[in-house]
Protein backbone atom coordinates (compact mmCIF):
# COMPACT_ATOMS: atom_id res chain seq x y z
CA UNK A 1 0.00 0.00 0.00
CA UNK A 2 2.56 2.22 0.42
CA UNK A 3 4.08 1.85 -2.93
CA UNK A 4 0.58 2.15 -4.42
CA UNK A 5 0.66 6.04 -2.41
CA UNK A 6 4.47 6.40 -3.32
CA UNK A 7 5.32 6.86 0.52
CA UNK A 8 8.23 5.29 0.68
CA UNK A 9 11.00 5.42 3.22
CA UNK A 10 11.00 6.89 7.15
CA UNK A 11 10.79 10.66 5.88
CA UNK A 12 7.56 10.15 4.19
CA UNK A 13 6.22 8.39 7.06
CA UNK A 14 6.83 10.78 9.64
CA UNK A 15 5.21 13.64 6.50
CA UNK A 16 1.82 11.71 7.08
CA UNK A 17 1.11 13.14 10.37
CA UNK A 18 1.53 16.54 9.61
CA UNK A 19 -1.15 18.99 9.65
CA UNK A 20 -0.59 19.96 5.67
CA UNK A 21 0.91 16.66 3.79
CA UNK A 22 1.30 16.63 0.25
CA UNK A 23 1.32 12.88 -1.48
CA UNK A 24 1.19 11.71 -5.23
CA UNK A 25 -1.68 9.43 -6.98
CA UNK A 26 -1.53 8.01 -10.10
CA UNK A 27 1.17 11.21 -10.95
CA UNK A 28 -1.74 14.04 -9.62
CA UNK A 29 -0.61 15.72 -6.33
CA UNK A 30 -3.00 15.35 -3.28
CA UNK A 31 -3.02 17.92 -0.73
CA UNK A 32 -3.96 16.52 2.35
CA UNK A 33 -5.47 18.66 5.66
CA UNK A 34 -7.21 18.00 8.82
CA UNK A 35 -11.05 18.10 8.11
CA UNK A 36 -13.11 20.66 10.82
CA UNK A 37 -14.87 19.32 13.26
CA UNK A 38 -18.28 18.10 12.88
CA UNK A 39 -19.84 20.87 15.42
CA UNK A 40 -17.86 24.00 13.42
CA UNK A 41 -19.37 22.97 10.23
CA UNK A 42 -23.32 24.83 9.83
CA UNK A 43 -24.64 22.21 8.15
CA UNK A 44 -27.75 24.37 7.11
CA UNK A 45 -25.36 26.14 4.59
CA UNK A 46 -23.67 23.19 3.01
CA UNK A 47 -25.97 23.13 -0.08
CA UNK A 48 -26.92 26.73 -0.35
CA UNK A 49 -25.03 28.89 -3.34
CA UNK A 50 -23.14 31.77 -2.34
CA UNK A 51 -25.11 34.30 -4.01
CA UNK A 52 -28.57 33.25 -1.87
CA UNK A 53 -26.48 33.52 0.92
CA UNK A 54 -25.47 37.15 0.08
CA UNK A 55 -29.44 38.10 -1.03
CA UNK A 56 -30.54 36.76 2.69
CA UNK A 57 -27.83 38.69 3.89
CA UNK A 58 -28.73 42.01 2.25
CA UNK A 59 -32.43 41.39 2.84
CA UNK A 60 -31.65 41.21 6.82
CA UNK A 61 -29.85 44.22 6.26
CA UNK A 62 -32.21 46.19 5.03
CA UNK A 63 -34.98 45.06 7.02
CA UNK A 64 -32.94 45.61 10.34
CA UNK A 65 -32.21 49.26 9.13
CA UNK A 66 -35.72 49.52 8.41
CA UNK A 67 -36.84 48.66 12.37
CA UNK A 68 -34.40 51.00 13.35
CA UNK A 69 -35.31 53.74 11.40
CA UNK A 70 -39.15 52.51 12.31
CA UNK A 71 -37.91 53.13 16.01
CA UNK A 72 -35.97 55.95 15.55
CA UNK A 73 -39.40 58.09 14.06
CA UNK A 74 -41.34 56.69 16.81
CA UNK A 75 -39.42 58.11 19.32
CA UNK A 76 -39.15 61.21 17.56
CA UNK A 77 -42.87 61.43 17.24
CA UNK A 78 -43.52 60.32 20.72
CA UNK A 79 -40.86 63.07 22.25
CA UNK A 80 -42.37 66.01 20.06
CA UNK A 81 -45.88 64.94 21.01
CA UNK A 82 -44.77 64.79 25.01
CA UNK A 83 -43.75 68.63 24.66
CA UNK A 84 -46.19 69.87 22.62
CA UNK A 85 -48.63 68.33 25.15
CA UNK A 86 -46.75 69.73 28.12
CA UNK A 87 -47.00 73.50 26.42
CA UNK A 88 -50.47 72.91 25.84
CA UNK A 89 -50.75 71.98 29.50
CA UNK A 90 -48.38 74.86 31.03
CA UNK A 91 -50.55 77.09 28.48
CA UNK A 92 -53.95 76.30 29.76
Amino acid sequence: MLKHWNIGGLTTLGQQFKPNSIYKFKGNLLKVSQAPEPSDVNWENVGVPYSAKMSLRVFTNVVSLALILLSCLFIYYVNSTKVSYLLLKIRA
